[in-house]
């Protein structure tokens, strides 16, 4: 009130002063002057005072005009009254309406401020679920602008999976059963990524209960997603990993239960051939002998393979090493039509291996030639061939030995080849892969102390290169 005083202090107060008391001073003055000027106009121009009649007249005219101009004053006073409380009214109402419009400025500023610098998504839908508004965040996270997506409805921007829960929440709430407290969908970005997202929302209605417009906030859970993914993914793999164990452990139990009846086998057939004298007899025991040791042989490498035997670092043959580990899946990749086109040279120096460890990377390469020649080629086809090679090369760390497993299959897409020695990763199907063959592969021969590189074309080939350095 202080300052509408100071604001109205231009327009003096005149209501203050009673007006109704000037009126018989008002007549008295009146009569008094009209009684003054009279005598002296009478004096001057006459040289007589006033007649009695005279003195009468003037004084009922003059108080005839006294009451006039009373009445006129009264008047005037009574309507500058009213035009001052109008003002007074209008000057209050103006300024209470400043205040409101400063009040709802300043509120506005801070809406807008919340509104664009939030760290999540808002926008706001009308009742048919258009993009009315659309803060930067939102924008952002989409990759389009707030004018693009103007043109556009929820609909529009979400995955054709999540099309229908999505739908059903915005009809709930638009038919006020439910809010949304947190929806869990994806929304397909303008890159064609998607984003996984947490979204809440409510309707705005004005007075009359109509639909004014949603307000609804997004929270991006996309790499919380990947991370559960992955996490999945590990608890997955661990456990085909503890399938694997336990198959290497039972490989490795039934090859000595084979041992034993294979060294009978074995011996009842040298006996078989050592008194024998028919010459047909002692061909088909040579043949049991023959195929005994082959047995033997698988079994040796199966134990070792399954690292039922322990092993040293120790100079070998490269060309033994290949020799042994296909033997162990040559009756596999003639079930799947595959030739192996072998180039090793038998005389290449040796390298300092553990046997069964470096016989685990190669059959883990062949493994994935052969998935990837069936992919390609599901049935029987000339280019079902596995390429093995090896030569010495000489390297700016020294002399190595370059062990090459190659196959004409589909190769491996340029966004993978980061990732392929990631452990767990793998584009095969669960009942396929692991994902751990390349990453253990990768340890062995980097435990060795040498490089596993990948050569690749999509569409035509792929190549692994074992390098392992040269026993001194």
């Amino acid at each position: 009130m202080k300052e509408s005083k100071e604001q109205t202090s231009n327009f003096p107060d005149l209501s203050k002063i009673n007006v109704w008391f000037l009126l018989p001073i008002a007549v008295l003055m009146s009569e008094l002057l009209t009684l003054l000027f009279s005598e002296i106009y009478s004096l001057l121009f006459f040289g007589t005072h006033l007649q009695m009649e005279f003195v009468l007249i003037g004084m009922w005219d003059s108080g005839l005009v006294s009451l006039i101009a009373v009445g006129f004053i009264i008047f005037i006073m009574d309507r500058y009254h009213k035009l001052r409380e109008n003002y007074i009214s209008l000057y209050e109402e103006n300024k209470s309406r400043k205040e409101f419009t400063e009040k709802l400025n300043i509120s506005e500023k801070r809406y807008r401020a919340i509104y664009e610098q939030a760290a999540l998504g808002i926008f706001n839908l009308d009742k048919n679920g258009r993009f009315l508004q659309s803060n930067k965040r939102f924008c952002d996270m989409l990759g389009y602008t707030e004018e693009e997506l103007s043109r556009m409805t929820y609909l529009d921007v979400t995955h054709d999976d999540d099309k229908a829960i999505s739908s059903s929440a915005f009809e709930a709430m638009s038919n006020e059963i439910r809010d949304i407290p947190a929806l869990e969908k994806r929304y397909i970005k303008k890159d064609g990524s998607i984003l996984y997202a947490i979204v809440s929302g409510t309707f705005i209605k004005n007075d009359n209960g109509e639909i004014l417009y949603s307000v609804s906030t997004v929270n991006d859970i996309t790499e919380i997603v990947s991370l559960r993914k992955e996490k999945e993914n590990i608890s997955a793999g661990l456990r085909n990993q503890q399938k694997l164990e336990a198959i290497g452990t039972l490989a490795g139990g039934v090859a000595h239960e084979i041992n034993n009846p294979l060294n009978g086998i074995m011996n009842y057939g040298q006996l078989i051939a050592d008194m024998s004298e028919n010459s047909d007899i002692s061909e088909y025991s040579n043949e049991i002998i023959k195929e005994t040791e082959r047995i033997a042989k698988i079994v040796k490498n199966l134990l070792a393979f399954s690292r039922q035997s322990e092993q040293t670092m120790t100079p070998h043959n490269v060309h033994e090493i290949i020799d042994e580990t296909l033997s162990l899946v040559r009756t596999i990749l003639r079930k799947s039509q595959i030739t192996i086109d072998i180039k090793v040279p038998k005389d290449l120096p040796a390298i300092n291996c553990k046997t069964h460890q470096l016989g685990q990377v190669i059959m883990n390469l062949v493994t994935n030639a052969r998935d990837a020649l069936n992919d390609k080629y599901p049935g029987y086809n000339n280019n079902k061939v596995i390429f093995i090679k090896a030569s010495e090369k000489q390297m700016p760390a020294g002399r190595f030995i370059d062990i090459v497993v190659e196959d004409h299959g589909n190769g491996i897409p340029e966004n993978i080849h980061e990732r392929i020695f990631d452990p767990f990763f793998t584009t095969k199907g669960p009942d396929k892969g692991t994902g751990l063959g390349l990453s253990i592969s990768y340890g062995i021969v980097k435990e060795h102390g040498g490089y596993l590189e990948l050569e690749t074309e999509k569409g035509r080939f792929t190549r692994f290169h074992i390098l392992l350095p040269v026993a001194i």
